[in-house]
């Protein structure tokens, strides 16, 4: 006896395509300009000088890691142009406004305590530099959350 294979139904591929839809992209590389290694290298680029109103430039950025899990922490240091007013580190559940230790210079701590299960995915990491007039650059790597 032969069995027929029935056609999909729609909805079995409504649900297909909203998987896939919601399923972030895995990064396979990352910018250049971004450095993901547990100590920050050695030498460190200092600031670019710009005048105030020239676009924003991010020159390096570390990251010491991009897998978090409970209990973990994650450190950062942004090098920029010196007419950048503001850095922010940014995910779909958090995110930081890294302090200025000097001009063209940010770095930040951030220590995880606990994920509630539906947060467990990989997110887009967005490292968003703006100059005063609100001009922005944008890096992006992408973090894990375990």
């Amino acid at each position: 006896m032969k069995t027929q294979m029935k056609p999909p139904t729609l909805l079995r591929v409504l649900v297909v395509l909203c998987l896939a839809a919601c399923t972030p992209p895995v990064a396979t590389r990352l910018d250049s300009t971004i450095v993901v290694a547990p100590v920050r290298p050695a030498p460190w680029p200092t600031a670019e000088i710009a005048p105030p109103d020239a676009p924003p430039v991010i020159k390096k950025i570390w990251l010491s890691n991009l897998h978090l899990r409970e209990g973990s922490s994650i450190n950062g240091t942004i090098v920029t142009s010196t007419n950048v007013a503001s850095v922010e580190v940014r995910t779909a559940t958090f995110s930081i406004n890294v302090p200025r230790s000097s001009f063209g210079q940010f770095g930040f701590h951030l220590k995880v305590l606990v994920f509630p299960p539906l947060l467990k995915h990989t997110y887009p990491l967005l490292i968003i530099a703006r100059n005063t007039a609100g001009v922005a650059e944008t890096k992006t790597a992408y973090l894990v959350v375990e």
